[in-house]
């Protein structure tokens, strides 16, 4: 048997029928949303719940993937960040083979007729009009968000001749990041941009995403390791700022009077205080901003209020 195997419905349901399988408790609340569970011949299973369109997940020979993976969610020194897909993204590794099914769980999440988001530019409209029925709290659920990852990720992908890569993140070994690369080799994803606007920004603007995503597209000269581009969940604030390119933020650091905000700061979302009370939020690999100082307490204030609900929601 591979390593590894998607396995679905039927195989599923054999499966748990084996006498043998232990739910494992610990390794479930650690992997959620999914649930864990390890035979006494070693094999192990993963499984996503039941979201109305059959049982999903993946089937391990051994223990031994989802060892390093728990070992190094218990590792204190592993938890210096956290990353924008934790909590929302199903399938992780086999989110490639699931586009259908997140697409068709989309349209029953968000009442759509079978087959209504057909990838033309009239279903995006309709996507838009609907997810702002439903609202934020709803498209930042693991079906919906996954589902518009899914659809808009597949509409980019045929706008630019290119294909799926699945990307395992080198900080938190259980996340997988979709990414669409083109025919000349430059790079997107659809989930940093519909996130950021969702979590941090407010908005539910879905073709703003085709279009962001698409013109942002890193070139071949400007690869980048897989990255966890991450915001704060809920980060919703009026605050004046000022944007920055990757190269302003890049010189500024060099100024040493900008200090680190080591309890605040995500791997790739880093935020630094200068000695004059300014703020740099540092979106990697996106761009920047500056927060005044005089706007700066507020908006420490609110994010450490943010950061308080996402660590004990």
């Amino acid at each position: 048997m591979a390593r590894r195997r998607s396995i679905r419905n039927k195989t599923v349901e054999r499966l748990l029928a084996e006498p043998g399988w232990i739910m494992q408790e610990e390794w479930s609340s650690l992997l959620k949303p999914h649930f864990v569970y390890l035979h006494e011949d070693g094999r192990v299973m993963r499984l996503l719940p039941n979201i109305g369109l059959g049982r999903f997940g993946t089937l391990y020979a051994d223990a031994e993937e989802i060892n390093l993976i728990i070992t190094r969610l218990k590792d204190p020194t592993q938890k210096r960040s956290s990353h924008i897909l934790e909590g929302l993204m199903l399938y992780q590794a086999e989110f490639i083979d699931h586009l259908a099914d997140m697409v068709a769980g989309l349209e029953s999440r968000f009442n759509l007729k079978s087959g209504e988001l057909d990838y033309s530019p009239k279903s995006v409209d309709m996507l838009q009009r609907r997810a702002k029925r439903y609202g934020r709290k709803a498209c930042l659920e693991a079906v919906a968000f996954s589902g518009l990852v899914a659809y808009l990720g597949e509409m980019m992908r045929r706008s630019f001749n290119g294909e799926w890569h699945m990307r395992q993140s080198v900080s938190h070994a259980d996340i997988w990041e979709p990414w669409i690369v083109d025919s000349e080799g430059r790079e997107c994803n659809s989930f940093s941009y519909l996130y950021r606007g969702l979590a941090e920004d407010g908005a539910i603007d879905l073709p703003g995403v085709l279009s962001e995503a698409g013109r942002r597209r890193l070139p071949p000269s400007q690869k980048l390791p897989p990255t966890d581009v991450n915001t704060m969940p809920g980060m919703r604030i009026s605050i004046s700022n000022q944007s920055l390119t990757r190269s302003e933020v890049a010189e500024l650091l060099q100024d040493p009077r900008w200090v680190k905000i080591e309890e605040l700061s995500f791997e790739h979302l880093q935020y630094f205080q200068h000695a004059d009370g300014r703020i740099l939020v540092d979106y990697v690999p996106l761009d920047g901003k500056i927060i005044s100082a005089a706007e700066s307490q507020r908006f420490l204030e609110k994010l450490r209020e943010f950061r308080r609900h996402k660590d004990n929601p």
